[in-house]
């Protein structure tokens, strides 16, 4: 890893978790059951330390010039798989409760909450094979990997 990024890294905190993960996470801090059991979806992921390694690999690579790059971890996750393990690893119960997931969207669209539960159950994979064809690149952490540095990010002040 260059310097350049190596500063970047020490300059920021690469890892503080945001948004939905975090909200996934503290729902699953407080050890409730969660509706997602039928959630049949899958979802690409990119911690921010495989960002970081690529933009590195890219920047000394002539060959990654003018082009655009699909990112990920290399795993894909369904929030049921995403949830095990978030609780496995935040040493919490994790329990799952089978709620079909066309019976939330009903609800949730009475609630206004289709947005969220689009997210929360919606599919989205990469195809990150350009990256890895191009630049040789492969990501250093694998999604466990980067999963243990989040809820440690996450459990600490």
């Amino acid at each position: 890893m260059n310097l350049l990024f190596k500063l970047f890294m020490c300059s920021m905190s690469v890892s503080r978790v945001k948004a939905n993960l975090k909200n996934l996470m503290q729902i699953i801090k407080l050890g409730v059951p969660t509706p997602f059991a039928c959630a049949k979806n899958f979802r690409s992921m990119l911690a921010i330390q495989n960002l970081i390694d690529f933009i590195d690999k890219a920047l000394l690579n002539k060959s990654a010039y003018n082009q655009v790059f699909l990112l990920c971890d290399g795993e894909d996750l369904s929030t049921s798989q995403l949830a095990r393990k978030l609780s496995f690893l935040m040493l919490k119960p994790g329990l799952q409760i089978p709620v079909p997931v066309g019976f939330l969207y009903f609800f949730g669209k009475y609630l206004g909450v289709t947005g969220s539960l689009n997210r929360l159950f919606g599919s989205l994979m990469i195809d990150g094979r350009k990256s890895r064809q191009i630049l040789d690149w492969a990501p250093p952490y694998t999604v466990d990997e980067a999963m243990k540095i989040c809820v440690s990010d996450f459990v600490s002040p």
